[in-house]
């Protein structure tokens, strides 16, 4: 017994390092897996019915997809990085695009959550308080970056981190010979360490400095192994770190990242049937998108943001007031109703309509930012 227990702990504490050795070299195909998995999921017994048990199911592999996605990023780090930072962890304004990325995974349960322990009360003051977490979030992430444009906020998934250009970096071979790369530059930064302890003289001590770069951040490696920017566009040169963000495009985006709260605020003083919450909301949308786009010259990067933003505004047909008006009290919802029994096309339609009701109840469902 005594022998078999050292053997044991050894296996348990080698098990991270298979999984990732496992998730990096089945990168390329490990995404279908776990869209399989939602679809199953969705079909489960028991899940279907609760949105409880769905949702979190849901989020669990949403997190687990997040631990895969930070697993390729890190090892397309090491690959491309000087070795002095090779097993060094991200910084701090990276945390922070994981710390949104586990938000927009947990929102919607957690608002699912807080209805079913403490009714609708509680409900929106946890929408209140994540809407608040993620804009203090985008706040300091837009004034670390000083970007012009701020991009999705969520970590890259591998559909664009695993590309033509960079897949052979996932064969089991050379995913095998960067972990012994790895394990020699983390004994070599001991032997570093051990030295600079030892109070070396100054001229010593500065050529040791003078052979580290800077280290680069996990999202500029991204940006260099995908071939594009990330979700944030970092300007690695600190010169060139205020060029093209005009105080226009600045305008823009605290609009952007203020228009959820704001939305919220105007909700809870005229009432979710009140116009005046969803005016405010669809205003502060195109103010800050005709703001964000004054720029001279947009960036592919910044018109693939900004046509992102612009096709979420489909989602204002699904709000109150306007759903009411359009598909439920207004003519088309009276036409459907009414053909409802002698068309099956407007029976798809009404029943369609029926399924969307019922979702739209939740506040992260129709509000994506």
């Amino acid at each position: 017994m005594n022998s078999t227990l050292p053997g044991l702990l050894e296996f348990a504490s080698s098990l991270p390092k298979r999984y990732e050795r496992y998730v990096l070299i089945n990168a390329p195909s490990l995404g279908y897996v776990e869209g399989g998995l939602r679809g199953l999921l969705f079909l489960a017994p028991g899940c279907r019915d609760s949105e409880l048990l769905l949702e979190l199911g849901y989020s669990i592999l949403g997190f687990l997809s997040l631990y895969h996605d930070v697993i390729v990023l890190r090892y397309l780090k090491r690959t491309k990085q000087n070795e002095k930072w090779a097993t060094n962890p991200v910084n701090n304004n990276e945390n922070i695009i994981i710390c949104l990325s586990l938000l927009q995974n947990t929102e919607l349960l957690v608002e699912i959550a807080s209805l079913h322990k403490w009714g609708e009360k509680g409900r929106w003051i946890a929408v209140v308080i994540i809407e608040l977490v993620k804009m203090a979030l985008r706040f300091v992430l837009y004034r670390r970056t000083k970007s012009g444009t701020l991009y999705q906020q969520k970590i890259p998934d591998r559909s664009e981190t695993v590309t033509p250009e960079n897949i052979e970096e996932f064969n089991a071979e050379n995913v095998q010979r960067r972990e012994a790369e790895a394990l020699h530059i983390g004994r070599r930064s001991e032997q570093f360490s051990t030295t600079k302890n030892k109070k070396l003289s100054s001229d010593t001590y500065s050529e040791l400095e003078a052979k580290a770069q800077p280290r680069p951040t996990l999202l500029e490696t991204y940006k260099v192994s995908a071939g594009r920017a990330g979700l944030v566009t970092l300007q690695s040169q600190p010169g060139a770190i205020m060029q093209g963000r005009s105080r226009n495009v600045v305008l823009g985006e605290y609009l952007y990242m203020l228009r959820p709260a704001l939305y919220l605020l105007a909700m809870y003083m005229c009432g979710r049937k009140s116009w005046l919450p969803w005016l405010l909301s669809l205003g502060l949308d195109m103010s800050g998108m005709w703001y964000s786009s004054s720029a001279q010259e947009l960036s592919g990067k910044d018109s693939e943001e900004l046509s992102r933003r612009r096709f979420q505004w489909c989602y204002y047909l699904l709000r109150s007031p306007v759903f009411e008006a359009l598909f439920k009290n207004g003519l088309l919802g009276k036409l459907v109703e009414h053909f409802k029994s002698g068309s099956s096309i407007l029976s798809a339609a009404g029943s369609f309509i029926d399924y969307v009701e019922t979702y739209r109840n939740f506040y992260f469902y129709i509000n994506h930012s």
